[in-house]
């Protein structure tokens, strides 16, 4: 079953960085799942978050396999991390104690890190979810 992800009205207060919808389809695999949250004031822009729960490969929780933002002329702007933060914030809160981000591209280590993730230093440049500082 997926997480079941629920988020308030009002959250987050930026305005420009509410999330408007939120959808969860099951991917292929067993257990994994895509998550579509479209914002508000900006109902083409997309962040999508693949995960899978109770991953055998890495041994986690939730592995986040796959994260997009669209246009791509949004991604820096927040809308990942706003995504993100709300997976997080529920995946925690129903008992998820290890979150992992897998086969992490070296341009996006800097995103993973400044959104309370440490490297893992394997072969697949896993990240750990260790909460923000």
């Amino acid at each position: 079953m997926a997480l079941k992800l629920v988020h308030d009205a009002d959250w987050p207060t930026e305005e420009d960085k509410q999330i408007s919808s939120i959808s969860t389809e099951p991917d292929r695999e067993e257990g994994a799942y895509i998550v579509v949250f479209t914002f508000g004031l900006y109902s083409k822009t997309r962040a999508t978050i693949r995960y899978v729960l109770n991953d055998k490969q890495s041994g986690a929780d939730v592995a986040i396999t796959n994260m997009t933002v669209l246009p791509n002329v949004w991604c820096g702007h927040g809308f990942g991390t706003t995504a993100l933060k709300l997976l997080l914030k529920n995946a925690l809160a129903q008992g998820c104690a290890t979150i992992q981000a897998v086969q992490v591209q070296k341009q996006s280590e800097g995103f993973w890190s400044k959104n309370g993730f440490e490297p893992l230093n394997n072969a697949t440049n896993d990240f750990r979810y260790v909460g923000q500082s």
